[in-house]
């Protein structure tokens, strides 16, 4: 049986509490990202240049391993969207050390990009009509 939190910092918030599964991230649910990622591959092009230089560094000259790793991510996104948990449980095994520092810098590239409150001011600008049409799709907005 687990011992109760022996400090305030280790206790859950309210909405740690009542979480009972993924959490919307920008507004959006990471089933909606996975989609998104899915349908709009360019919706990924903002994180690759830091992502490849994370890759880089850890794995020098062995660029096959980085390539493999990029892939590993990439495919996580588009599985599990922007779900930091489930992103590093999926990869934990393979990024070992580097998976939570990896997952991690790679939403906090992406999120504020696309997130829904910039995405309905595109859609009030009519800005990326690609972009809109695919989040009233998956949003069920007509």
């Amino acid at each position: 049986m687990p011992s109760p939190p022996s400090s305030p910092e280790e206790m859950a918030s309210p909405d740690e509490q009542g979480a009972a599964g993924p959490q919307a991230v920008g507004g959006l649910l990471p089933e909606v990202w996975a989609e998104l990622f899915q349908r709009q591959e360019h919706l990924l092009d903002p994180v690759l240049p830091w992502l490849r230089q994370q890759l880089e560094a850890i794995y020098g000259s062995q660029w096959w391993l980085a390539r493999s790793a990029e892939s590993t991510i990439l495919h996580a996104l588009c599985i599990r969207g922007l779900d930091g948990d489930a992103m590093v449980q999926m990869m934990q095994d393979y990024l070992e050390e580097y998976t939570e520092e990896l997952v991690h810098g790679v939403i906090s590239i992406i999120s504020p990009l696309y997130a829904l409150s910039n995405i309905r001011h595109r859609m009030d600008g009519n800005v990326d009509h690609e972009l809109v049409g695919q989040c009233r799709k998956i949003l069920g907005h007509h």
